[in-house]
């Protein structure tokens, strides 16, 4: 009878047989396992060193700092940071307020101060219009505006060249 496989016996070397190449492949699996573990062990173990020795350097770092620093200082710079971040906070929406003012801004008028009240949604606008006719005709524009309500002018001063200094508050309709 004719081996249906096609293959004459005899063709594959003796020493290589079934048992041992699973032997191979558990041996192969095996070795990569643990080439695999001993990489993670090392690379884990190193970034633990490194982030002990960062929290030592911030340790010894934040103890010199409140050694060589007064308390007022200390203060002083908490405050500092404290500033900076809700400036930060409020900065993100800053360019849509930016916006909304130069839409509703006469081609006469030239702003030169901006203070923002986030929390209370409130700014204070500083500036100098051509005119008084152009301050009439700004004031008209905010009142106007899908932006601002309740527009008033806190200070007013005519200058010598005719052109008019002023501060207008106003509340703002959107958060920005």
């Amino acid at each position: 009878m004719a081996d249906l496989t096609g293959f004459e016996k005899g063709l594959l070397p003796s020493r290589y047989t079934v048992k041992r190449g699973a032997w191979l492949f558990i041996s192969i699996v095996i070795i990569a396992l643990l080439a695999v573990n001993f990489a993670l062990k090392f690379y884990t173990s190193h970034y633990l060193n490194e982030a002990t020795k960062l929290k030592k350097e911030i340790e010894s770092k934040t103890a010199f700092f409140m050694q060589n620093l007064s308390q007022a200082e200390a203060v002083n710079f908490y405050s500092k940071a404290v500033n900076l971040k809700q400036l930060f906070d409020q900065h993100i929406y800053a360019s849509k307020l930016i916006a909304a003012i130069e839409q509703s801004t006469h081609p006469f008028v030239f702003l030169k101060k901006l203070d923002v009240d986030a929390e209370n949604n409130k700014a204070i606008l500083s500036g100098q219009a051509q005119s008084s006719k152009v301050l009439a005709e700004q004031m008209v524009l905010w009142r106007s505006s899908a932006f601002f309500a309740d527009p008033q002018l806190s200070s007013v001063n005519i200058n010598e060249n005719g052109s008019v200094s002023f501060a207008a508050s106003f509340i703002l309709r959107q958060k920005f």
